[in-house]
C-alpha cells in the first residue's frame, strides 16, 4: 500500500494520515534545543536555505526546529567546507526528525550532482518507510519529480535506491556488523540511530 500524503503536503503513515509535525492549530513548545552544539565557524547557511527552497515546491511547511537543523546542520565555513563533520538530532518518536533529513538529501541530491549517499536503519522496514517517504516528497513537486533518472527508483532487494539524472543517488539498507565494507558514499545517515552499535558503525565508517 502506498504513503498517503496529507492535505498540508506531510507524507503520513501506511494506511491514512497520522498527525504530522504542523499542527492544524498554533505551534505549541520551545522551537530551540534545549541542549545543543553548534561550532563557531558557521558562516554560509546558504545549503541549507537552497534545501529548503527546493522542498518548499512541494507544498511542505516546516516548524521552525526543523528548519533550524537544516540550515545549520548544512552550514559551510567561510572555506566553503561543512562547519560539522557530523550532525545529530535527539527527539521523542514521531516528531519530525526524519521530516528534516528529507530535506537535507534533496538539497544534497540536487546541488551536488553525482553525490552517493547511504541511508540506514536499524530496521529494514524502517528503511523501506524511509525511502517511500522521499519519493512521495519528490512526486509533490513535477520540477523534483522531473530530475529522477528513468527506471531510477528501484525497490529490488539488496538494491533500494533512488539515482536522479545529474548522478546523484541515495542508496538505503539496515545496519550489519559487515555492511557497508568495500563501498564508498560521500554521506551517511544513522537513522535508528539510538541502536547504532559499534560493530556496525565501524563497517559504515571511512
Amino acid at each position: 500500500q502506498e504513503i498517503s500524503l496529507s492535505p498540508r503536503g506531510f507524507p503520513g503513515s501506511l494506511g491514512g494520515d497520522l498527525p504530522t509535525a504542523w499542527p492544524s492549530g498554533d505551534l505549541i513548545g520551545i522551537q530551540e534545543p534545549r541542549v545543543s552544539l553548534r561550532p563557531s565557524t558557521m558562516v554560509d547557511f546558504s545549503a541549507g536555505a537552497s534545501a529548503m527552497s527546493l522542498v518548499d515546491k512541494t507544498g511542505r511547511r516546516r516548524p521552525p526546529w526543523q528548519a533550524g537543523v537544516i540550515r545549520e546542520g548544512m552550514a559551510k565555513t567561510a572555506e566553503g567546507k561543512w562547519a560539522s563533520r557530523e550532525v545529530g538530532v535527539l527527539a521523542s518518536r514521531q516528531n519530525g526528525k526524519n521530516g528534516a533529513i528529507e530535506e537535507v538529501e534533496i538539497g544534497w541530491m540536487v546541488d551536488e550532482p553525482g553525490v552517493q549517499i547511504l541511508h540506514t536503519a536499524h530496521k529494514y522496514k524502517t528503511a523501506m518507510k524511509a525511502m517511500k517517504r522521499l519519493v512521495l516528497l519528490l512526486k509533490a513537486s513535477p520540477a523534483l519529480w522531473a530530475k529522477i533518472k528513468k527506471n531510477g527508483i528501484r525497490y529490488a532487494n539488496g538494491a533500494e535506491s533512488i539515482e536522479f539524472e545529474n548522478g546523484s543517488t541515495i542508496h538505503y539498507s539496515t545496519r550489519t556488523n559487515q555492511g557497508g565494507r568495500g563501498e564508498y558514499y560521500d554521506r551517511i545517515v544513522f537513522d535508528e540511530a539510538m541502536v547504532l552499535s559499534e560493530a556496525a558503525y565501524a563497517a559504515i565508517k571511512p
